[in-house]
């Protein structure tokens, strides 16, 4: 089950020439856990690839299922900014490589979901990816959106109006 945090309705539009990112995500989805360890090189060694095919698949469906849940109305964003944050509830060893690999599926998720264009280095660049410790919460990934290029704004300018 995936839940929705409360955010700023929009974001402002960048001033200047545009290329900076917006500092409000235009689409924040938090996932009550961390990315699927099925995704995982170490995992799926010596695993069927149907199996590994079932947990792309449901990883898939829970991001176009949140983002419908918000309600995303917006256009396919040609240049964006992706980032993850991973909240851990200790401070036990985790292999932080790992955790940027089984997150793969969910970015994947965005493309097919219509929020970005495509998961390529033109179109997002290397997604940012950081971790914060909450001492006895539960484990959770909040995915963010951000737009990149001006030349978006125009057309979510006219989807809010």
């Amino acid at each position: 089950m995936l839940y929705s945090m409360p955010m700023a309705p929009w974001p402002a539009k960048p001033k200047g020439n545009g290329e900076a990112m917006a500092r409000t995500p235009l689409l924040r989805l938090v996932i009550p856990s961390l990315p699927p360890a099925e995704y995982s090189a170490n995992y799926a060694r010596g695993r069927h690839w149907a199996e590994k095919q079932r947990v792309t698949q449901a990883a898939h469906d829970e991001i176009i299922a949140e983002v419908r849940n918000q309600g995303w109305q917006g256009p396919t964003l040609q240049k964006a900014h992706v980032k993850v944050i991973f909240t851990l509830p200790s401070r036990r060893k985790i292999d932080g490589g790992s955790l940027v690999e089984r997150s793969k599926p969910w970015i994947d998720g965005l493309v097919l979901a219509g929020v970005i264009a495509d998961d390529d280095l033109e179109t997002i660049g290397f997604p940012e990816f950081s971790h914060t410790y909450e001492r006895r919460a539960q484990a959770q990934t909040v995915v963010e959106v951000y737009v990149w290029r001006s030349s978006d704004w125009p057309v979510i300018e006219k989807v809010l109006e």
